[in-house]
C-alpha cells in the first residue's frame, strides 16, 4: 500500500487537545479544544481557513480536552477537564454556546474524552464513569454504567468511543483492557485484553472494527 499524503497543516494555538470535523455537506467544520486558551477554535474543512474562536465558560476557567460532533443536529459538544462541565456549541452558522451541563455530582475526576450518538441523541463522557447525558431538550444526566478501575492516577482515566449503527460503546480502560457496552440498556457485554494502558480509541461503524492507541506498549490494537 501507498503512503497516505500530508494534505495540509494548519497553525492552531499552544495546548491543543481534542479534535472533532462535522462531515455534513453544508457544514464541513473542524473544531480544537484549546486546552489553556479555554476556547474551542472552528476551521473550514474546504481550504482549512479559520472561522473563529469560542471561548468556553466565560464565569469560571474551564479547560476544555475532548470534543465531539452530532452531525445529525450539528452540535459540537466539548468535555471540560474542569470544572466537570460538558459544554455544548451551535455549529451552524455563526458557532454559539447553547448550554452547559454540571456532571460534577457523577465526577470525582478530570474529564477528557466525549463520544456522541447520533441515532439515540446520547452523549456520553468517560471519567468515574460512563456518562449518559441526553442531547434532546431537557437534557439529562444520568450515571450510566460504572467502571472499575485499578487504584491509578486520575489523569491516567481512559477514552470512550460509540458505533451510532449497533449502539455499542467502547471504553478504552488504562487497566489494560477494553469495556465492551450495550448503550441500549447500559450492560457490560465483554471486557477485552489489549496493550499497556490504552489512551485513545476509535470505531469504523461500517467494519465494526474498533483501534486502540496503546499508550504504554507503544502499539495499536
Amino acid at each position: 500500500a501507498g503512503k497516505c499524503p500530508l494534505i495540509a497543516t494548519i497553525p492552531v494555538e499552544p495546548s491543543p487537545q481534542g479534535i472533532a470535523v462535522d462531515p455534513h455537506s453544508s457544514v464541513h467544520r473542524i473544531y480544537v479544544a484549546i486546552l489553556n486558551q479555554q476556547k474551542v477554535s472552528v476551521f473550514d474543512e474546504d481550504g482549512y481557513s479559520f472561522v473563529g474562536d469560542v471561548p468556553v465558560n466565560q464565569s469560571q476557567a474551564s479547560y476544555p480536552y475532548g470534543v465531539a460532533v452530532d452531525p445529525l443536529t450539528h452540535r459540537v459538544y466539548v468535555a471540560n477537564m474542569t470544572p466537570h462541565l460538558v459544554s455544548v456549541l451551535n455549529g451552524m452558522g455563526s458557532p454559539t454556546w447553547l448550554s452547559e451541563t454540571s456532571v460534577g455530582q457523577y465526577a470525582n475526576t478530570d474529564l477528557r474524552s466525549i463520544a456522541v450518538n447520533s441515532q439515540l441523541r446520547r452523549v456520553y463522557v468517560a471519567n468515574s464513569a460512563i456518562l449518559n447525558i441526553s442531547s434532546s431538550p431537557p437534557v439529562a444526566v444520568s450515571p450510566g454504567l460504572p467502571i472499575n478501575r485499578p487504584p491509578i492516577a486520575p489523569s491516567s482515566f481512559g477514552a470512550v468511543a460509540v458505533n451510532p449503527q449497533t449502539h455499542t460503546i467502547y471504553h478504552a480502560d488504562f487497566a489494560n483492557k477494553v469495556d465492551v457496552i450495550n448503550g441500549s440498556n447500559n450492560t457490560l457485554i465483554t471486557s477485552i485484553i489489549v496493550g499497556s494502558k490504552p489512551a485513545a480509541i476509535a470505531v469504523n461503524p461500517s467494519t465494526k472494527r474498533v483501534y486502540v492507541v496503546n499508550q504504554g506498549s507503544g502499539t495499536v490494537s
